[in-house]
This record gives structure tokens, C-alpha cells and sequence, in this order.
């Protein structure tokens, strides 16, 4: 392509000089015109040099043969005039015939980078079509990876779940202060107010496949006209807070027993409910943060206090 460009320059340089030199060979009819008047001003001017030759008359075939040659130089003009046109010609239609073919050479060329850049086009557009089919394929992969990443960590959670330590917390009558094991109520007044106690176990009971370890323990007795379905845990009171281990069943106990005298203010009447609830927050073998909650509240019947659990809130029935 570089080649071809070169030589159509070359074409056009080429025509550019023949036209420069055939301009400046363009015969001057106005020169040539002016020379022989001049000539024929000099030959009609009388010699004055000559004053005292004698004047001879001239001869009746003299002025012919004058005329005759006069007639002669400027036929000879006109013929070396058109030979230069003919000339002239002819090199312009040299350089009319250059030009054209550099306007082909030019033709040519534009045709070739023309189907150059239609095959770039086409270049370009396949390679479009690849990298977007590349971009659908790597969304493929990342949503794939993205699966596989979520199976491993179900597995590894479900591997977790199945040997880590499951406390589950219970409350129950203490029974070491009431022989048959119920819940009993007591109810007291002072200088501080009306109140309510019980004598209640917290027991915690490991059901998982691996030892624990209890590190707190938070636990409320409460009259209340209404019960919050979503409790504030963090506001409890703690009751137990250390380092407490809970193992299988095996060297080490699964259950845990905490006796406490549960205290609410207040008394309770036909519209109150009382109601025992907690949280118990533990470690596993894996270092992880775990926590059961519970929730109880305290009916009486023809046979005394019982306990129910609240099974009807989530709040107080989850286990992390």
C-alpha cells in the first residue's frame, strides 16, 4: 500500500513539472508581433548617413519583391506559431493522461484501504462478540463460584452445627425448698412496697455432640399487665457470670443447676401475668459465641402454680 501511494505521488509530481516546463515554452505572439513591426519601422526610416547619394527613383518590381518577402517571414512565423501550439498540445495531453492515471492510482488505493478498513470492521465485531461472550461465561463462573461458595459454607455450618455444643436452657420448681417439686408463691410487703417471690432452678443441659463452655447467665421474674413479645435481654439482670463448662455426659456433666430466689415488685391480680424469662450465653470447641434464650409464665389452677412455656413468642425460644 505504501508503494502504490508513493508512485501516485511520483505520477503527480511528474505532471506538475511537464506542466511548469510546457508553460514556459508557450510561444509570445505579442513579442514576435512587435518585432517585426519594428523591423518594419526601421525599413520605412530614410538612412540619413546617405544625404548626398543621389536619389534614384525606384523601379516599378522593386516594391513586389519587398512585399513578397515581408509575406514570406510571416508565414514562417505562423507555421514555427502553430508547430509550438501543436507542441503545446500534445503535452497537455500528456499531462491530461498523467492525471488520469494518478486519479486511477488514487482509485485503487482508496479502494484497497477502503476494503481494509471493512475488514477491521469485521475484525473488530468478531472480537466484540468473543469478549462478550467471555463476559458471559466469567458471570457464569463468578455465579457458579459464588454457589460452590455458599455449598462449602452451608456444609461447613452443617458439619459445625452437627458436633458443636447445643445448652438448652429449663426452669423448673426448686425442689429442695418444696418437696413436691411445684412452683410456690410467696408474697410479701414492706416499707419498699408490695412483692412476689419463687424458688425456681435455672438448668441448663447440653444436647450437642461436643463440651461448652457457660460464661453468663441472665435471668428476670416479673408482673406485668401485658408481656413484650420481643424482650430487651441486655437489660436483664445477670446472675451468673464466669466460666461454667457443660460437657456430653462423659467426665463432664451435661446439666447445670442454678438455684435462685426469684424477686418481682408488686402483686399480682386477675388481669396480671407473671412471667420468668432469660437469656444463657455460652463458647463451643470452635470458639464461637452461642446463646438459648427461655421463657415461662407462671398459671394457677385448681392444683397450684404451674410453669408454661411461652412457646407462642420466638423471642423467647431461640437458640444461636
Amino acid at each position: 500500500m505504501t508503494v502504490v501511494r508513493h508512485f501516485a505521488l511520483l505520477v503527480i509530481l511528474l505532471a506538475a513539472a511537464v506542466g511548469t516546463a510546457i508553460a514556459q515554452s508557450t510561444p509570445k505572439q505579442g513579442t514576435a508581433t512587435e518585432k517585426s513591426s519594428l523591423k518594419s519601422d526601421r525599413a520605412k526610416q530614410p538612412d540619413l548617413s546617405h544625404e548626398t547619394v543621389e536619389k534614384v527613383p525606384p523601379t516599378a518590381d522593386k516594391p513586389s519583391a519587398n512585399l513578397t518577402d515581408t509575406h514570406v517571414a510571416n508565414n514562417s512565423e505562423d507555421i514555427e506559431t502553430q508547430r509550438k501550439l501543436v507542441e503545446f498540445t500534445k503535452w497537455l495531453a500528456i499531462v491530461g493522461g498523467l492525471q488520469f492515471l494518478a486519479l486511477i492510482v488514487q482509485a485503487i488505493v482508496f479502494w484497497r484501504t477502503l476494503h481494509q478498513v471493512k475488514a477491521q470492521a469485521n475484525l473488530m465485531r468478531v472480537h466484540a462478540d468473543h469478549l462478550e461472550n467471555l463476559v458471559v461465561a466469567s458471570k457464569a463462573n463468578a455465579e457458579a463460584a459464588r454457589n460452590n461458595a455458599i455449598a462449602t459454607k452451608d456444609s461447613a455450618s452443617a458439619l459445625i452445627n452437627s458436633e458443636r455444643a447445643w445448652v438448652m436452657a429449663e426452669i423448673e420448681g426448686d425442689r429442695g425448698k418444696w418437696a413436691d417439686g411445684k412452683v410456690h408463691i410467696v408474697e410479701g410487703s414492706g416499707t419498699s412496697g408490695d412483692s412476689t417471690g419463687t424458688w425456681i432452678i435455672l438448668s441448663c443441659k447440653n444436647e450437642g455432640n461436643s463440651p461448652g463452655w457457660i460464661y453468663e447467665k441472665r435471668s428476670i421474674f416479673e408482673v406485668v399487665s401485658s408481656l413484650n413479645p420481643v424482650p430487651d435481654f441486655d437489660s436483664v439482670p445477670i446472675i451468673f457470670e464466669g466460666r461454667e463448662p457443660i460437657g456430653t455426659g462423659k467426665g463432664i456433666p451435661h446439666t447445670t443447676n442454678l438455684h435462685q430466689l426469684a424477686i418481682a415488685q408488686g402483686h399480682a391480680n386477675s388481669k396480671d401475668v407473671m412471667v420468668i424469662y432469660g437469656i444463657v450465653k455460652y463458647q463451643d470447641i470452635f470458639k464461637q459465641s452461642r446463646t438459648t434464650t427461655f421463657g415461662y409464665r407462671i398459671t394457677t389452677g385448681a392444683e397450684g402454680y404451674t410453669l408454661e412455656r411461652l412457646r407462642e413468642y420466638a423471642a423467647y425460644n431461640e437458640n444461636t
